[in-house]
C-alpha cells in the first residue's frame, strides 16, 4: 500500500503527533527537534513543514517560516491552514497584499474558514475598506458563530 505524498509513515506519525502536542504546550525546542526528525526521514512531509514554519514564525525567523510554509503549499496546494498561516507571516512582515492573496486562497479552498475571513477583514479594515471588512467579518461569524475574536472585531468596526 503506498502512502499519500507527504503522509508520514506510522513511525513518524507518532513523532509528528508528539511534536504538535509539544508545540501546542509551548515546548518549542522539543517540538522543533521532533519536527526536524520527521523531516530528516521525509523532507516532503507537508504537516511537519507547515508546523515547523509556524514555529519559526513564533521565534521571529520570518524568512525560514515563509520558506517552510511555501514548501508545504508547493507539495499540497490545497492545504488551507498553510495558506492562512502564510498570510499571518506575510502580514507581520508588512507584505499586506501578499498576505491578502494567501488569505483569499484559504477561503477559496474552504469558504467556511472563519480565521481566514477574520484575517481578511483585519487587513481590509486597516486599508480603510470598511464595507468589505464588515462583509468579511460577517462571513467569519457565519462560518463559526463561536469565533469571539471575529465578533469583537466586527463590533469594534461597527462602533
Amino acid at each position: 500500500m503506498s502512502r499519500k505524498r507527504g503522509a508520514p509513515s506510522r513511525a513518524h506519525q507518532a513523532d509528528l503527533g508528539v511534536a504538535m502536542s509539544l508545540h501546542r504546550n509551548g515546548r518549542l525546542d522539543e517540538a522543533e527537534s521532533r519536527y526536524q526528525r520527521v523531516l530528516a526521514a521525509d523532507p516532503n512531509q507537508v504537516e511537519a513543514l507547515h508546523f515547523v514554519g509556524v514555529l519559526h514564525h513564533q521565534r521571529g525567523r520570518r524568512h525560514e517560516a515563509v520558506a517552510c510554509i511555501e514548501r508545504a503549499i508547493a507539495l499540497a496546494p490545497d492545504y488551507v491552514d498553510a495558506h492562512n498561516n502564510l498570510g499571518n507571516v506575510l502580514k507581520e512582515t508588512n507584505q499586506l497584499e501578499a498576505a491578502l492573496v494567501a488569505y483569499r486562497r484559504a477561503v477559496s479552498l474552504n469558504p467556511l474558514h472563519a480565521d481566514a475571513w477574520n484575517n481578511i477583514a483585519v487587513l481590509l479594515r486597516g486599508q480603510g475598506h470598511y464595507d468589505e471588512a464588515e462583509t468579511a467579518y460577517a462571513r467569519a461569524v457565519r462560518a463559526n458563530p463561536a469565533h469571539a475574536v471575529a465578533w469583537q472585531n466586527r463590533g469594534n468596526l461597527l462602533a
